[in-house]
C-alpha cells in the first residue's frame, strides 16, 4: 500500500477467496501497519463494502476496486483539499486503463462546489436525463471520498445480494443526504477495464437483473417522494437500459431477435420513448429513432456482435 500519506486506514476484505489471496492480504498487513484484513464468508462485493464500512474508523471513506490502483500522491492531495473545507461527498478525476493504455477522464470541470439547485441534476445525471457535467462519474463508488458520519447516520448501504448496479443505487441515494457535494480536479485513481469484469461480459441473466434494478429504483422514488421528473428519468434510465441488454445479451446470438422484439413489447420499454423529454437524454435521436420506429434493431444486433470482444469499443460505449 504505497502512498506518500500515512493518515490513512486501509482495509482489505477478503470475500471468502478460494485462493491465496487471504494469505497475501495478511502478509501485507504484516509489513504495513495501515492495513486491516477482515477475512468474511463469500457474500457478495455490496456485503463486503458493507462491512468495509462499518470498519472504518476515518472520517472520510474511499473505495478502491480490487483491479485498480492509486496515484501514490493521491491521499496527500486528497488530504490536502479537506484541510480547507469538509464536503458530505468529494468527487476527484480518475483515468481508463484499457489494455494498458492510460486515457485520462474527459471531465473538464475544474474544482467546484455543487449549488443546491445541482444536487437533484446530479442525481438525474445517474438516471441518464441530464447533459449537465458531462463525463463526471456518478455511478460507481470509487474516485470519491464519503463523509462517513453521513454516510452511517442516513444508513445508506450498498443492497446485498442485487449483482449489478448496487454501486449506482447506491450513490442515488447517497445524493439524497449529502449537503455539500464538490469536485477536485486531482487526477488519481486509474480504472482497469478488463474483459473478465462483470460489467463487460456476456450476461444471460441480464434481463432479470435489469428487472431488480427497475424495482429499486420504483421504490427509491416512491420512498423518497421524488417529483415527476424522476419518473421521466425513470423511463429515461429504462430507454439506455434496453440498449445494455442488447449488448450485453440479445447482441452474442441473431437468433435472440425475436425474443428482443418481444421484451420492447412490453413495460417499461414499450412506452418509455412517450414519457421523457427529448432534450434531455443522452444520445436521444438514435435510441428514441430506434425504439419508435424498431428500423435499426437488426442493425445494433449486428454491431454488437461484432463488436462484442472489442474491449476498446466497450469502454468508449458502454460506459458512464
Amino acid at each position: 500500500m504505497e502512498q506518500t500519506s500515512k493518515e490513512i486506514q486501509a482495509i482489505i476484505v477478503d470475500d471468502g477467496s478460494k485462493n491465496n489471496a487471504g494469505k497475501l492480504c495478511d502478509e501485507y498487513a504484516e509489513r504495513f501497519p495501515i492495513i486491516k484484513v477482515l477475512h468474511i464468508e463469500n457474500q457478495g462485493v455490496s456485503n463486503a463494502r458493507n462491512v468495509g464500512i462499518k470498519e472504518a474508523s476515518g472520517e472520510y471513506l474511499m473505495f478502491l476496486d480490487a483491479d485498480d490502483w492509486l496515484d501514490v500522491n493521491l491521499c496527500s492531495n486528497l488530504l490536502n483539499n479537506l484541510k480547507n473545507n469538509e464536503p458530505d461527498l468529494l468527487i476527484f478525476n480518475y483515468s481508463k486503463v484499457i489494455q494498458d493504455k492510460i486515457i485520462p477522464s474527459p471531465v473538464h470541470l475544474t474544482d467546484y462546489t455543487f449549488k443546491e439547485m445541482e444536487l437533484k441534476e446530479l442525481q438525474l445525471i445517474i438516471l441518464r436525463y441530464s447533459k449537465q457535467f458531462q463525463g463526471i462519474n456518478l455511478c460507481t463508488p470509487w474516485c470519491k471520498l464519503y463523509k462517513t458520519d453521513m454516510i452511517r447516520q442516513s444508513g445508506v448501504e450498498f443492497i446485498n445480494g442485487l449483482k449489478r448496479a448496487e454501486d449506482m443505487l447506491f450513490n442515488l441515494e447517497v445524493l439524497e443526504y449529502a449537503k455539500d457535494v464538490r469536485f477536485y480536479s486531482t487526477m488519481g485513481y486509474f480504472y482497469r477495464i478488463n474483459d473478465s469484469s462483470e460489467s463487460q461480459t456476456f450476461t444471460p441473466t441480464i434481463k432479470e437483473l435489469s428487472s431488480q434494478i427497475h424495482h429499486y429504483l420504483e421504490d427509491f422514488l416512491i420512498t423518497q417522494k421524488k417529483e415527476n421528473l424522476f419518473y421521466e428519468a425513470f423511463h429515461a434510465y429504462c430507454i439506455e437500459n434496453i440498449f445494455e441488454q442488447l449488448y450485453m445479451y440479445y447482441g452474442h446470438d441473431k437468433s435472440t431477435l425475436k425474443e428482443f422484439y418481444e421484451v420492447l413489447e412490453k413495460e417499461p420499454f414499450l412506452t418509455a420513448h412517450k414519457k421523457v423529454k427529448l432534450d434531455r437524454l443522452r444520445y436521444a435521436k438514435l435510441q428514441i429513432y430506434t425504439l419508435v420506429t424498431r428500423l435499426y434493431l437488426r442493425k445494433l444486433l449486428i454491431f454488437c456482435i461484432y463488436y462484442k470482444n472489442k474491449t476498446e469499443l466497450r469502454g468508449k460505449f458502454f460506459r458512464y
